[in-house]
C-alpha cells in the first residue's frame, strides 16, 4: 500500500523519496503468517521519520467458526496498520511538543 501522489492522501513534506519539497512517497509492506487459526500480520513503514515502523496485530479463529482465512487476513492486517497509525501518531506528538515545548493532544 502507497500514500502520495495521486492517492488521496497528503504524506507531508520531509519525508525521504519524494519528487519535490511539497511531495513524498511512503511504503507500508504487510507480512501475514497462519498457524492453527492464529493469523498474524507484521506492517512495516519504511522510511517513517527517524527509523522504520513496525506494526503488530492477530486475528484468532474460534473453533466453532467456519474456516475463512481471508477474514483472518483482514482482522489481522487492519489491527497491524492501526497499531502503525498510533504509533505514528505517538511519534508525530512527540516531535510537536519538541518544537512548541508544551503538551500535544492528538488523536486518530
Amino acid at each position: 500500500m502507497s500514500t502520495g501522489p495521486g492517492t488521496g492522501t497528503d504524506a507531508g513534506a520531509g519525508m525521504s523519496g519524494g519528487a519535490g519539497p511539497g511531495t513524498s512517497s511512503w511504503t507500508v509492506q504487510v507480512t501475514l503468517t497462519e498457524v492453527e487459526g492464529t493469523t498474524r500480520a507484521n506492517a512495516v513503514l519504511e522510511p517513517a521519520a527517524k527509523h522504520e515502523v513496525h506494526g503488530e496485530g492477530v486475528a484468532r479463529r474460534h473453533p466453532l467458526d467456519e474456516e475463512d482465512h481471508r477474514i483472518g487476513d483482514e482482522l489481522a492486517v487492519a489491527r497491524a496498520l492501526s497499531d502503525l497509525a498510533h504509533q505514528l501518531l505517538d511519534m508525530a506528538a512527540q516531535d510537536i511538543e519538541g518544537h512548541t515545548h508544551r503538551p500535544a493532544a492528538l488523536r486518530l
